[in-house]
């Protein structure tokens, strides 16, 4: 997405950035000045000092500023000094404008070249239209910009002054580049970047060099934009300008992110960091924390992303660079609204648009209303929402951003899709995707929308040639969210022509994509397609079977017609034949009635798989419902804990179904370790207290204290809360829940019990309930269905620890299960609640390998990088192939590793793979 009022903001940041002059490093040229004010020297000299004073303090200090032009114009006047005069208004005018008060900016320029004019001092005249030019640019009023920037060049021109020639080209290209006139915003800063080169100027070289390579990022060609920036950064370290290479850093990291490269846009926004914290350089640590903030964002760290945008805030607010500031409200908008949070999100809009308004940023106006109005949607305020956008869409028209005018045709036809209005759709997309056509910059994501309109339009034919040219100009631009969200619709424009081999490989594309994972309809989706898909497949191998078996049969016939035919043969001839077409007709009885047992077979084994999968989808499918019907419009906290816990639900349902895996083929490795019994139990009752109040039941705690058990306390953890959360499956309202350690364990041991009131279990279940897959309701009793994994992983849990997980029930009274876990030997002394983990830093980040090390990890690296994320057997094989004995390092890396397998982080899974390289 083209982001140009966001590129304006860059364009201030950049501009104080670029050119900020710290008190640090002109502390000396500041003294010198202030020693020259005290020589014998005459007014015009002093009113000339007092406006170096000015510039030096430009960027730094607006109070310093007015203190100093308003004595050099005292002394100005005094001397009859217009170009001194002049001098100090541009200055005024300057710092007024970085404040954000274009108008008064504009008052102070305006003067400025009448008193110049009037001096007949072209420099200074130059330099009001240049001033004028640059708050005209910022109000987004481009043709003004234009024109009083021209005006400045051919002034400039004329007084043969090339530094600041290449300035007015490079003010030009910018105007151009807010147009969308990519070329001609090209052609303006290489005339910059020849002029500098001519002139040895390393400073404006480095400039210019960041500018061409901002169009191309802007244009998606990254590996010309990537070589611009570094051009830049080579031409800024030979200048020593700590700022510049910062700045360079920083547009380094805009390229990295923009193609999906988070680690290493981090990196360097990290580098560009350190550097602005070295020399103090405020304006430049805030662009650095948005940064971050943004890549946090990307990657979906919400409370990291807000924590780094209220430092950026916090820093644009004490300086008071209002645009800033009130991009900064913008982003934090936007967090809270991916959180859900969307009364937050409308406050920091509204406090946005309000700064906004004050300042008379027309474009950036136009962009809060926007965002504004993608709130009210969300919220289902669909005639607010139009409002605003419609809005939006009056300021762009009136100021010619046609890039901006389509954007906002974009979102009043996703409002309308949102409603299902087609014809709305159909209009508003693709009168986006035609003004995108004009200016010569359609994008994938127009492409992908569109096509997703003719999609829920039924338009199937137009759906796909949209969506397969969005997925192929995203592929090629590095936008992976664009190829999912294409591939999801694709994958339904197929199944709408009928292709569903098609519409199945897409579906796959789009399972790959997503960072999260599927909800119970995705995988309903996916089942749905693989099984239309393998039937297909049946019915050809059937119609080819059938086509055999004709042949045959005529072949027979023909056999049977000649046989006839050949009656001279003699009667023993004809008594061998009997015997042998008898033969074959038993054989083939005998394989039909084998076939027969074996599609029964495959019949069951259908029918398993469609019982499991939806068993499987139907546990995912209730903590899901609980997080996405929390999480809607809530902004009250004591949610939030329901909704993480819901996650963990989901979490441990995955988790029983991998472990009893490993359990069963030996794999799983136990840590064993001493901890309080007690600790284990209210850390599970923590997870399912919600649950339990929930459903208004009971729940009772026996004595639980003084008992030190040798566990792993994960695993017990997780077998502690599937009993309980089978206690509440069965338990109805109003009823009673216990959990106790009774003393009648063996010797060595600790028993763990829980009971219930529920409907209890029939005697004819209670030898198969710790069976995989096995229930002890049938669906027509109306109890929950569920995938029978969380009793098969509390047996096979207790006995890997040498215990025993035993049941009693007395149907219609409720049941009890009893474990059984190992007392430890040694009990510690101060022991009184569960061991906190230690805190430490992430393992990316503190891991380091000696040489061996890494001999041993790189000898399966080759493997590794060959795996999908998904492939977690595979993966998990490649690691069952390192030795036992291995240091901790490699074991902290393998554990690491398997943790961003089955949190489905693709991101880390690479950087864990890039340390060992």
């Amino acid at each position: 997405m083209r982001t140009y009022p966001f590129l304006l903001m860059c364009s201030l940041s950049v501009l104080i950035i670029a050119q900020l002059s710290l008190q640090a490093q002109n502390k000396l040229k500041v003294d010198s000045l202030k020693e020259v004010l005290h020589a014998n020297i005459s007014d015009k000299q002093k009113a000339d000092t007092y406006n170096r004073l000015a510039y030096q303090y430009r960027y730094a200090d607006s109070s310093k500023v007015a203190f100093y032009t308003s004595e050099a114009i005292m002394l100005a006047k005094k001397a009859n000094y217009g170009a001194a005069q002049a001098d100090a208004l541009y200055y005024l005018g300057w710092v007024t404008m970085i404040k954000g008060h274009y108008q008064e900016a504009n008052r102070f320029y305006k003067n400025c070249m009448e008193v110049a004019k009037e001096a007949r001092y072209a420099k200074g005249e130059a330099n009001a239209l240049n001033g004028a030019g640059v708050v005209y640019r910022m109000q987004s009023n481009y043709p003004q910009a234009l024109k009083m920037y021209q005006k400045s060049l051919n002034i400039r021109q004329k007084t043969g002054d090339q530094s600041a020639v290449a300035e007015s080209y490079n003010n030009i290209g910018f105007v151009y580049l807010c147009q969308s006139k990519h070329v001609q915003a090209l052609r303006m800063y290489h005339k910059a970047l020849s002029i500098y080169k001519q002139m040895g100027d390393l400073r404006g070289i480095g400039r210019s060099y960041v500018k061409v390579g901002e169009v191309h990022r802007i244009l998606n060609e990254y590996p010309q934009a990537l070589k611009m920036h570094q051009k830049a950064l080579r031409a800024h370290k030979k200048s020593r300008n700590k700022q510049k290479i910062a700045l360079s850093y920083i547009k380094i990291g805009d390229v990295y992110r923009a193609q999906g490269k988070y680690l290493k846009a981090f990196k360097v926004y990290q580098e560009a960091l350190k550097l602005q914290e070295q020399i103090g350089d405020k304006v430049g640590m805030a662009w650095s924390y948005f940064k971050i903030g943004e890549v946090h964002r990307m990657q979906r760290e919400y409370d990291q992303a807000l924590k780094m945008h209220q430092k950026a805030l916090k820093i644009r607010e004490q300086i008071r660079i209002k645009r800033l500031t009130a991009w900064s409200y913008t982003k934090l908008g936007r967090i809270y609204d991916l959180q859900g949070e969307h009364f937050h999100a409308l406050k920091m809009h509204q406090k946005a648009l309000k700064i906004r308004e004050q300042i008379g940023d027309q474009i950036d106006i136009s962009w809060s209303y926007d965002e504004i109005g993608k709130i009210h949607r969300i919220r289902g305020e669909y005639v607010q929402a139009l409002k605003m956008h419609q809005k939006a869409l009056k300021i762009r028209k009136k100021l010619g951003a046609k890039t901006w005018e389509a954007k906002s045709y974009l979102l009043m036809g996703r409002v309308h899709l949102t409603q299902k209005k087609a014809d709305s759709v159909k209009f508003y997309f693709e009168k986006a995707l035609t003004l995108r056509e004009a200016i010569g910059e359609p994008l994938a994501q127009d492409h992908v929308i569109l096509g997703t309109a003719y999609c829920v339009l039924g338009n199937y034919k137009e759906a796909q040639h949209h969506l397969e040219k969005g997925i192929q100009m995203a592929k090629k631009t590095g936008r992976p969210e664009t190829v999912r969200d294409g591939a999801e619709y694709l994958a339904k424009t197929y199944e709408g022509l009928g292709q569903i081999d098609k519409a199945y490989q897409h579906l796959k594309l789009f399972r790959q994509m997503a960072d999260s994972l599927l909800n119970g309809a995705t995988i309903r989706k996916v089942a749905q397609l693989e099984e239309r898909y393998i039937a297909g497949k049946q019915q050809d191998s059937l119609s080819a079977v059938q086509a055999s078996e004709r042949k045959v049969l005529v072949a027979e016939i023909n056999a049977q017609r000649a046989n006839r035919r050949t009656a001279l043969i003699g009667a023993g001839l004809l008594v061998i034949l009997l015997l042998v077409l008898g033969l074959f007709y038993h054989s083939k009885q005998r394989g039909n009635q084998m076939l027969v047992a074996t599609n029964a077979q495959l019949v069951e084994l259908d029918r398993f798989k469609q019982q499991m999968l939806g068993m499987i989808v139907h546990d995912l499918k209730n903590p899901l419902n609980s997080i996405i019907g929390l999480s809607e419009e809530q902004t009250n906290p004591q949610f939030f804990t329901a909704i993480n816990r819901s996650g963990k639900r989901m979490y441990h349902l995955i988790m029983n179904i991998l472990d009893v895996q490993k359990m069963e083929e030996h794999r799983l490795k136990i840590e064993q370790k001493t901890i309080l019994a007690e600790s284990i139990i209210n850390a599970a009752l923590a997870q399912v207290n919600y649950i339990i109040q929930e459903k208004g039941l009971k729940l009772k705690v026996g004595r639980l204290t003084g008992f030190f058990v040798n566990v792993d306390a994960d695993l017990m953890e997780r077998v502690v809360v599937n009993l309980l959360t089978n206690a509440t499956k069965y338990t109805p309202v109003g009823g009673t829940i216990t959990i106790d350690i009774v003393p009648d364990a063996p010797a060595g041991f600790c028993k763990i019990q829980i009971s219930d009131t529920g409907v209890g279990i029939a005697p004819e279940h209670l030898d198969k309930i710790f069976d995989k897959y096995q229930q002890a309701f049938a669906k027509k009793s109306g109890q929950m269905r569920s995938t029978g994994l969380g009793l098969a992983f509390c047996k096979l849990a207790t006995e890997a620890h040498g215990g025993n997980l035993e049941v009693t029930s007395v149907q219609g009274k409720g049941a009890t299960f009893g474990f059984t876990v190992p007392l430890s030997e040694h009990q510690p002394t101060s022991l009184s609640e569960k061991p906190q983990a230690e805190v430490t830093d992430d393992p990316i980040n503190v891991l380091t390998f000696t040489k061996k090390e890494k001999e041993i990890l790189q000898s399966i690296l080759p493997q590794l990088v060959q795996c999908k994320l998904y492939e977690i057997s595979k993966i998990g094989k490649i690691l069952d192939t390192l030795p036992t004995d291995v240091d901790e390092n490699i074991k902290d890396w393998v554990s690491a590793l398997k943790d961003t397998i089955y949190a489905h982080d693709t991101t880390r899974f690479q950087e864990l793979l890039e340390i060992v390289q």
